[in-house]
């Protein structure tokens, strides 16, 4: 049995129905604009947001694959620590091996942790620098359109004869 939604059924394809873009944009009116190259500006737009999903999830597997090691080798010291402690001599040998184990511990984590920030800001950096470059490039495609449909509407413009 389906669980109940407390949202009412919902299909998107008849919403929709046969909606398309390319059919509505060649019928969009813009004086002078080569919707041509706007259609491939925003292709290359998606572009650009299909490399920084990418490698927002290749930066992510990295991430994961050392978090990954990281508890690995945790986990072994955890055991080799845990067996030192056990053969300690006297009470006060225990207690000095689980202060030491404590501050090698803390250590480890916080460079771990030293460690993810940066691949972290890593990822963030390379997602932003994919973004940042199809933007600036994007900027300058719509100035050109808009350049040229200007140049087209101002030669229009110098053809009339003056009244």
């Amino acid at each position: 049995m389906k669980p109940e939604s407390m949202f009412p059924e919902f299909d998107m394809k008849k919403l929709l129905g046969n909606f398309d873009l390319s059919k509505m944009m060649s019928e969009f009116k813009f004086p002078g604009a080569d919707m041509q190259a706007l259609m491939e500006t925003q292709q290359r737009n998606m572009e650009a947001l299909r490399q920084a999903n990418q490698t927002a999830v290749e930066n992510m597997q990295g991430i994961v694959k050392r978090q990954g090691e990281m508890l690995q080798a945790a986990m072994s010291e955890t055991g080799n620590a845990l067996r030192s402690i056990m053969q300690a001599g006297s009470p006060e040998d225990g207690a000095r091996k689980q202060g030491e184990l404590v501050q090698r511990c803390l250590d480890v984590t916080l460079s771990n942790l030293r460690e993810i920030a940066e691949l972290s800001a890593k990822a963030n950096r390379d997602i932003f620098d994919v973004i940042n470059g199809r933007v600036v490039a994007g900027l300058e495609e719509v100035r050109e359109v808009a350049m040229k449909a200007g140049n087209g509407t101002h030669e229009t413009a110098k053809k009339k004869p003056a009244a």
